[in-house]
């Protein structure tokens, strides 16, 4: 058969994807599933293939973030369509265009998905874009600054999720990213030279998915950071009230689960590990007495059981029998059991844990006050 012929004014006909063909034959309305595959398989090939082998509506960067910009149109709940545009806008577009299709998708989302949309600008390989200037220490303080930012942007958003069961869980995670944030930025305060180099993994943000993105932003955001924690190398007593404002704040205006001041409180127990400063056992004190309030709210055996624990660990041993003896009457007969059992395990150490778990509540109230069974 003999090869095909062209006129001198066609070329020859490009190397269509199937799934390109594919989309053209298909009547309306095409599965999202297969729009977003189309967007992937642009972006992943537009570089090897080139413009001359793409289908002429798809063979520029423009023309491909155009593209993925219309299916959202046509799949606007759809989360698989909306992460493959937000993969484009990050390949093609500005940072601006980036942080407002991010908005759009949260707006829009809904069902399997959800908190893929939500938590996608909070990925580590979107920290900073690796022409960063200044020093790895300034270049860390202000990635602090960019994760506080877009995450007290996003946690009052998150409550305005349409379901219920989404928007709780979307919240938790995020809170537990601003927690581990608002305490990287009080770490940074540290007077040990880099001590915080080691905790900074994980950042949350990139300027292409901050929010806002305004100067102005930016700086009531570097504010709220300041306000939290006082400049480098602050005396102990800022550092303590800054850690103490951490604490209320969180729990004044974020409501944490219970997942999240465990968290919390373990943060604050190892507070010390990474600084030069030694232990000051009556700031921690006061800083974790605060999350003890508010968490035992929510968990009083576990929040009880963790504050009676570091208050023996820290020599405080007849303030840890207090807390322990009072458990009954603040948490209910049953809840104040399973602290004293608990408590009763951290006396006679883990060699007994196993017998603890039989033993009689009668012998584990003896030991809290002190008397013979």
């Amino acid at each position: 058969m003999p090869s095909p012929r062209y006129s001198n004014n066609r070329d020859p006909p490009s190397v269509h994807p199937p799934q390109h063909l594919l989309i053209q034959q298909l009547s309306s309305p095409i599965p999202p599933a297969l729009l977003a595959a189309h967007v992937r398989l642009l972006l992943r090939h537009h570089t090897s293939l080139g413009p001359a082998l793409l289908p002429p509506k798809v063979n520029t960067p423009e023309k491909i973030l155009h593209v993925s910009r219309k299916y959202t149109t046509r799949a606007a709940s759809s989360a698989p369509m909306w992460l493959a545009r937000l993969d484009a806008e990050r390949h093609f577009a500005q940072p601006d265009d980036v942080a407002r299709a991010w908005s759009a998708a949260r707006e829009n989302v809904e069902g399997d998905g959800l908190a893929d949309v939500w938590l996608w600008g909070l990925g580590s390989q979107d920290v900073r874009h690796t022409n960063a200037s200044g020093t790895l220490e300034e270049n860390a303080e202000d990635d602090v600054i960019k994760d506080v930012e877009v995450l007290e942007h996003l946690l009052p958003e998150s409550k305005r999720i349409r379901q219920p069961a989404a928007a709780s869980a979307i919240h938790e995670v995020l809170l537990m990213r601003y927690a581990a944030a608002t305490h990287r930025a009080l770490l940074l305060q540290s007077p040990q030279p880099h001590a915080h180099l080691n905790l900074i993994g994980g950042r949350a943000t990139t300027s292409a998915a901050t929010l806002p993105s305004d100067d102005d932003a930016r700086n009531r955001a570097a504010q709220q950071v300041q306000q939290a924690t006082p400049q480098r190398i602050a005396p102990p007593t800022a550092l303590s009230e800054a850690r103490l404002a951490r604490v209320r704040r969180l729990g004044a205006v974020h409501t944490p689960s219970v997942r999240v001041w465990a968290e919390v409180f373990r943060q604050e127990c190892g507070w010390h590990a990474d600084r030069a400063s030694g232990p000051d056992a009556d700031s921690d004190a006061r800083v974790l007495g605060a999350v003890y309030e508010f968490w035992r709210q929510s968990d009083g055996v576990e929040a009880t059981a963790a504050w009676a624990g570091w208050l023996l660990r820290s020599g405080k041993s007849q303030e840890a029998v207090a807390v322990v003896g009072r458990a009954r009457t603040v948490l209910g007969e049953q809840a104040g059991e399973e602290v004293e059992r608990r408590w009763k395990a951290v006396l006679d150490g883990p060699a007994h844990a196993e017998e603890d778990k039989e033993a009689d509540v009668e012998e584990g109230v003896a030991d809290v006050t002190g008397e013979e069974p």
